[in-house]
């Protein structure tokens, strides 16, 4: 009986021991990378911004949003799944859009923020010989797709998609601009872009100009003539003064300019100039 007893008590110990309940971990969702501002122009209307560009789970648990705006005077949001559509309201400034998105599961939610500016619409005329806000509907394509009178995009690396108004880089992208008719800034030979959301760095990301002779100047962003050094941030603005380079090409006949990522990267550019008014 007692050898008995024992055997027993034996096998009890090691089924306890075997199958140990071990807890189940599940993450919270992540933001992959920040929003930043978002910028629209007075008579926007209504815009949408897929939230899924930008937060991910790790168990691929469905996520839910709520979403709302600091000041309804100037946005309105509303929300389908993880489209955001912002709509327009009376007043021009900033709103901060505060974002709380959960898996479903206790405790695995994250918060966070960011900004949608609305400003004031420009004065009829343009401010520059060429200029692009990229103020078209997301998920449309830089390329021959997007036409413009007097110039043609080619999206030659990469992919460059526009979401939130913005041009976006990915892996290799090249913004590539042709001119036909050639196009004349030797008046205010001045390159001016917007950038955020960078995740290169300044050797990077390189720029070229070419007049129809097909003389031209690159360089990467951290040694432009006459251009202060450039540390890229989280955002920011490229201003490039090319009067210095009058002697070597021809800036009545500007042919082509382009900006492009060497190597793997992601970053977005927005209100491009060219030759200002």
């Amino acid at each position: 009986m007692a050898l008995m007893m024992l055997l027993v008590f034996s096998c009890r110990e090691s089924f306890e021991e075997e199958f140990r309940v071990v807890p189940i971990v599940n993450n919270p969702p992540t933001l992959d990378r920040e929003i930043g501002t978002i910028e629209y122009i007075q008579g926007f209307e209504s815009e949408d911004l897929d939230l899924a560009r930008y937060v991910s789970d790790l168990e691929n648990d469905p996520i839910s949003y709520l979403v709302s705006s600091s000041d309804e005077s100037i946005v309105t949001v509303a929300t389908n799944g993880s489209l955001i559509t912002f709509t327009e309201g009376v007043a021009l400034g900033t709103s901060t859009i505060s974002v709380d998105a959960s898996d479903g599961n206790e405790g695995n939610d994250i918060a966070f923020t960011f900004e949608v500016e609305v400003i004031e619409a420009p004065a009829e005329g343009p401010k520059a010989l060429f200029y692009i806000d990229f103020d078209v509907p997301d998920g449309t394509a830089v390329d021959e797709n997007y036409p413009l009178e007097g110039v043609s995009l080619i999206d030659s690396y990469g992919t460059m998609t526009v979401f939130g108004g913005q041009a976006e880089f990915t892996d290799e992208g090249r913004f590539f601009l042709e001119f036909d008719p050639t196009l004349d800034i030797s008046a205010n030979p001045v390159i001016r872009f917007d950038y955020s959301n960078s995740i290169v760095t300044a050797d990077q990301l390189y720029v070229e100009i070419m007049d129809n002779t097909y003389e031209g100047f690159a360089d990467n962003l951290s040694a432009l003539a006459n251009a202060p050094t450039i540390e890229l941030g989280s955002s920011g603005t490229v201003e490039i003064d090319l009067s210095s380079l009058s002697g070597s090409m021809d800036l009545s006949n500007l042919l082509e300019f382009y900006i492009e990522i060497e190597g793997t990267g992601t970053m977005t550019i927005d209100n491009v100039v060219v030759g200002l008014k």
